[in-house]
């Protein structure tokens, strides 16, 4: 695809990940039941099903789970954010509901802001540089 549409169009296709439970046991949500229960949650169900609907038609992969109308995609963006995400913020929720993910700049900078969250996390406030190992852990979490 990627020598055929633009990068709007590919990034458009950076989804995937529609395992929910009892194979997501942790992870928010567990299903299209669930989603739907969170205030914007129907919302945010049409955006992952339109997502899964439309990897489907090029990933072979997506074409059974698509089958079914309660599957959703629950990986977005370049660096595949999240959908447990979409109850933290406000800022959150429109990542996901305005499509930022399918930027380049919204995907870009949901990954820079969450490995710099992850880099104090790890490292604490003002770690300069990372050894290749640190880089490696960083990039885990």
């Amino acid at each position: 695809m990627y020598k055929t549409a633009t990068p709007a169009e590919v990034l458009a296709v950076c989804v995937g990940d529609t395992l929910d439970y009892p194979r997501r046991k942790s992870a928010w949500p567990k299903n299209r039941a669930e989603l739907e229960l969170h205030p914007r949650g129907r919302d945010m169900f049409k955006v992952a099903r339109a997502a899964l609907e439309r990897i489907a038609k090029i990933n072979p992969g997506y074409a059974g789970p698509a089958k079914n109308p309660d599957k959703f995609c629950h990986g977005f963006g370049m660096f595949q954010y999240d959908i447990q995400f979409f109850k933290a913020s406000a800022a959150d929720q429109n990542y996901f509901l305005k499509g930022e993910w399918a930027t380049w700049n919204g995907t870009l900078g949901r990954g820079v802001s969450e490995q710099k969250s992850k880099l104090t996390a790890l490292y604490g406030a003002g770690k300069a540089s990372l050894s290749h190992d640190e880089s490696v852990y960083l990039g885990i979490a």
